[in-house]
């Protein structure tokens, strides 16, 4: 029977990439099928972040010879204050556990 199951894709998965808009409400998945699609789309996201490597705020203008905004460089600072936040919480919940 595995031959059969090649011959009738999963219905998600076939048809053109962008025959559905999932955000759609118009469109007739059902919730399950969105709310499935929704996370694999998710996941898919956080693996091609992993891949390409964290990007700092201000690495583009860098790259393109420019000085970065007053913007880019207030949130690069703020990414490495919640950086040192979730290291310090993690040194304390590894403490507290092996107390």
């Amino acid at each position: 029977m595995a031959g059969q199951d090649d011959m009738h894709p999963n219905p998600l998965e076939a048809g053109q990439q962008s025959a559905h808009n999932i955000k759609d409400p118009l469109d007739s998945y059902s919730l399950a099928d969105r709310a499935n699609k929704e996370k694999k789309e998710e996941k898919e996201d956080d693996q091609r972040r992993a891949a390409q490597g964290e990007v700092r705020p201000t690495a583009p203008a860098k790259s393109h010879g420019n000085e970065p905004s007053r913007g880019a460089i207030t949130d690069e600072q703020l990414q490495k204050e919640d950086e040192e936040r979730l290291r310090q919480k993690d040194e304390s919940k590894k403490a507290k556990s092996n107390q």
